[in-house]
């Protein structure tokens, strides 16, 4: 889920100084909005600069405005190591909201957007590792940010979901599918150390996993990945078999694990977690197996079953509430679920699962 950005300023100082890879990218120890090993984003004084580590040049992405403070700009999270997602928002006097995606390549400086809302229309769209793909009145178009564009269907469409490279959408024909090669995830860089965020104070000896916001902090220390919100730390899972970790509404961390797919809830304590292959869209998991497909909303005690016998590619389109999956002959299913439904202005995806 996007965070405001507005809120960096007020990030207490850090008690360590930084890195060399951080001072290579010119961060500021305060002014840092997400961080992993291989990237960082951070605020210098009026724009949002992010880099890729160790020597990456500093792009702009954004902007902190003063003189126009109806327009905001989020980082939402990195993909595949590389790929930096952006979501612009505008409020007009008017009252019409303009919503903008924007990917940049950290590596190339190559950017592309895609529209999602404005006063005339409004789209869907799916955030994927070097690609932008939007569902609307023009059909299913994927953007890719070494300029090659694709269309997966003319007729209009909606409903667009994806389980990594696997997309879906739903048309007067019924649901679509299709699959795209996407760009493989860049190697992992050197561990750096953890510093202190906030109340989150790492342990002696402990690396650097995720800072998003300076909300949710996750390091490892030896065999033990750690996730921490507001000073209070639980424990993950081991390394190796956690994988995959991303922060999730300000409050929770999902991740992948040997067979299945989970969300830790930092506040409560709760955790998730559904057999089989699957993704978290914004803390809501769905998972497919040889048993069927099941799919678990926040605030529910337990999951649903939404389809029974063997199936795969299970996915979520949580802006109208659909659930998608193939079974076991390949055909495309889907079910409407109005529990797993949200506003569409949200990313369409927060997958959990690698992009290749």
């Amino acid at each position: 889920m996007p965070r405001t950005l507005l809120i960096l300023l007020a990030l207490p100082l850090l008690m360590l100084f930084p890195d060399g890879a951080r001072a290579a990218c010119g961060a500021p120890p305060a002014a840092t909005v997400y961080e992993t090993p291989e990237v960082e984003v951070y605020m210098l004084r009026s724009r949002f600069m992010a880099c890729s580590l160790p020597a990456g040049t500093p792009l702009t992405v954004g902007f902190r405005h003063t003189e126009n403070p109806d327009e905001y700009f989020y980082v939402t999270r990195v993909i595949a190591r590389r790929y930096l997602h952006v979501l612009r928002v505008i409020d007009r006097p008017s009252g019409d909201t303009f919503l903008e995606d924007q990917l940049t390549d950290l590596r190339t400086g190559a950017k592309i957007t895609a529209l999602r809302l404005d006063a005339e229309r409004g789209n869907d769209v799916a955030v994927v590792a070097g690609a932008l793909v939007s569902a609307g009145a023009a059909g299913v178009v994927v953007q890719h940010t070494d300029g090659r564009t694709q269309v997966l269907d003319t007729a209009p469409a909606s409903g667009l979901a994806t389980s990594g490279g696997r997309f879906y959408w739903h048309t007067d024909a019924g649901p679509q599918t299709a699959f795209v090669w996407l760009r493989a995830s860049s190697s992992e860089r050197d561990p750096r150390r953890a510093y202190t965020v906030g109340r989150c104070v790492p342990s002696a000896g402990a690396e650097l996993v995720l800072n998003d916001d300076g909300e949710i902090v996750v390091t490892r220390r030896g065999f033990a990945l750690h996730a921490c919100r507001k000073g209070r730390t639980r424990r993950l899972g081991r390394v190796g078999r956690v994988r995959d970790v991303e922060s999730v509404a300000g409050r929770a961390v999902a991740y992948t694990r040997a067979g299945r797919v989970g969300v830790l809830d930092l506040p409560t304590g709760r955790r998730r977690e559904l057999h089989g292959e699957g993704s978290a869209y914004a803390n809501v998991l769905v998972a497919a197996d040889s048993t069927g497909v099941r799919v678990w909303p926040a605030g529910r005690m337990k999951p649903m079953v939404v389809a029974e016998g063997p199936a795969s590619d299970a996915a979520v389109a949580p802006g109208e509430g659909i659930v998608y999956w193939r079974d076991s002959t390949g055909q495309v299913k889907s079910r409407g679920i109005r529990s797993v439904a949200r506003p569409a202005m949200m990313p369409a995806s927060t997958s959990a699962i690698p992009s290749a």
